[in-house]
């Protein structure tokens, strides 16, 4: 059994240990942002970047009082969860179960509109009554977004 607390320090975010947090593009990684906010609310890092889209610090302790510090964040492929420290067995054991833990909750209601800058592409996505969606309208690569 473990107790999840999201932590709002930025500076826990050097990450040495990540393992793909098993999320797919799509309805299942904008249900995976929603149990996210379900949890733990608001991240404490967002941008409009769909390569840096948030960021999660997540501790997560055993009835031992064993502690274990998670960042888990969308990047630029995909959804990954890194720990701060040497990765066992024992960590990717807690890494997992903080995924399942977040896997089988009820996302909140939200939307968000990302960006991948590169190419001008828009995503939108999110969950309203526990049903979700991504919906991505593909940009022009010549699309400058400096300008006004």
């Amino acid at each position: 059994m473990y107790t999840y607390i999201a932590l709002n320090d930025q500076n826990l975010l050097n990450s040495s240990f990540f393992t793909h947090a098993g999320v797919e593009y799509g309805n299942e990684s904008a249900k995976f942002r929603g149990s996210l906010i379900t949890l733990f609310a608001a991240p404490v890092y967002q941008t409009d970047d769909a390569s840096n889209a948030y960021t999660y610090v997540i501790q997560v302790k055993d009835n031992s009082q064993n502690s274990w510090i998670f960042t888990i964040y969308e990047g630029p492929s995909g959804t990954a969860i890194g720990y701060n420290g040497i990765g066992d067995k024992e960590t990717e054991k807690v890494a997992a179960a903080l995924i399942d833990e977040i896997k089988k909750t009820k996302p909140s209601d939200y939307e968000e509109i990302v960006f991948y800058h590169d190419f001008g592409n828009k995503i939108t996505y999110g969950c309203s009554n526990g049903v979700c969606y991504f919906h991505e309208e593909l940009g022009n690569m010549d699309l400058d977004f400096d300008q006004e």
